[in-house]
């Protein structure tokens, strides 16, 4: 239970500070200096308790960080003043998970497992 609450107390932190930080300076810049400072800690890291840059799944991490964080985390923080940290907040979280998790979930045993959505209730949730 505790992780849980944790995990919903530091999400809404998180927004708030963002939408504060993008106000005062802008979304491109706040969300920069955001970018910069989870990269050096991610690196610490990485190379502390992990195995650096020399893991396989590397490249696939790199690629998925640069889009998610660049692109994805760019059009929250150009929201955050528009529309507040509450509403930005519900639209990227209900957008991302909406639109995004039932064609990923069709695809992934197929892409990922070698396996196929098999006939019975899994293909009428899967569709």
């Amino acid at each position: 239970m505790l992780p849980a609450f944790l995990t919903t107390v530091l999400f809404s932190l998180s927004a708030v500070c963002g939408n504060r930080a993008a106000k005062l300076l802008g979304g491109t810049e706040a969300n920069f200096w955001r970018l910069c400072f989870a990269t050096a800690l991610l690196a610490v890291y990485a190379h502390t308790c992990g195995r650096g840059l020399s893991g396989n799944a590397f490249p696939i991490f790199l690629v998925s960080g640069c889009v998610g964080f660049g692109v994805g985390d760019m059009a929250l923080f150009q929201a955050l003043p528009r529309l507040g940290s509450r509403l930005s907040v519900m639209l990227s979280f209900s957008s991302c998970c909406m639109s995004t998790g039932p064609p990923s979930e069709a695809i992934a045993p197929n892409t990922f497992l070698a396996g196929s959505i098999h006939s019975g209730g899994e293909r009428s949730c899967a569709s």
